[in-house]
């Protein structure tokens, strides 16, 4: 793999580790983390969010969001995600994230960036590749976070030409990464917890949100972007709640039933 750092951020952090991603529908990743304190709850930032008051069960994922298979291989996803600071329950140095990811279905190939909050408020803006066929291959990158509750354009470009992928977060392009491997065909934009004790993110009073999702296909020159016309998730745990219910949308609202903000 060949990648470069582009804006000057922070290197690969080692005091936390992220969880590899479990993919909506295609399989569980086999990753290990670092154990950061007791299994306490740790306070959000930014004055958003609440503890729910549901016991930990970790590990268990739980998502939120959309999911769309375009007709060909795809050549990007980008949306305007809410930068929400939820609070993230203290298990084993866990976090809670909102990202969009391009997945190869073939082969369980994927790409992402978004938002990331672990234990103690420690917010980043993240990129992430890896394969979710059990064997447990992911890395990260991690870089400044946006401002909490502002707005970025999260982007995840591919170019079959190059074998490169591309990741942007507001236009600033944060990381490339070389890839030879299946190109992808899906995207995803989701929020992701691993124990009932994390919150959703969002309020009843506060939602969280995704607007503006766009998907590229083909790709490749020939390819342009299409306004995304993506299925909501339908599994979500009871207390995770989104709006639309149903798709085809390109845009999503998000949060927990136990907070009003």
């Amino acid at each position: 793999m060949l990648g470069s750092r582009l804006d000057g951020g922070a290197s690969k952090l080692d005091v936390r580790r992220r969880y590899g991603r479990r993919m909506v529908g295609l399989g569980v990743f086999v990753a290990f983390s670092l154990s950061i304190g007791a299994t306490t709850a740790g306070a959000s930032g930014g004055g958003d969010g609440c503890n729910p008051g549901r016991t930990d069960n970790y590990l268990t994922y739980n998502f939120d969001g959309v999911t769309q298979s375009s007709p060909s291989d795809s050549g990007g996803l980008q949306a305007d995600i809410l930068n929400y600071s939820p609070f993230v329950y203290n298990t084993s140095g866990d976090d809670t994230s909102e990202w969009v990811m391009l997945v190869s279905t073939s082969t369980y190939n994927y790409t992402q960036i978004g938002w990331d909050e672990a234990v103690g408020s420690a917010r980043y803006t993240f990129v992430e590749w890896g394969l979710n066929n059990g064997n447990g291959g992911f890395a990260d990158e991690y870089f400044t976070a946006d401002s909490i509750n502002s707005v970025s354009d999260y982007k995840d470009n591919w170019d079959p030409s190059s074998e490169y992928y591309h990741f942007y977060d507001g236009g600033t392009l944060k990381w490339t990464e070389g890839l030879a491997w299946s190109s992808p065909n899906q995207a995803q934009i989701y929020n992701e917890t691993h124990t009932q004790a994390s919150q959703e993110p969002g309020g009843s009073s506060n939602e969280n949100y995704m607007y503006g999702g766009e998907f590229y296909y083909p790709s490749g020159g020939s390819g342009s972007w299409h306004t995304l016309a993506a299925d909501t998730y339908s599994s979500a745990p009871s207390w995770a709640k989104e709006s639309p219910t149903s798709g085809p949308t390109s845009s999503y609202d998000t949060w927990d039933s136990a907070c009003t903000y």
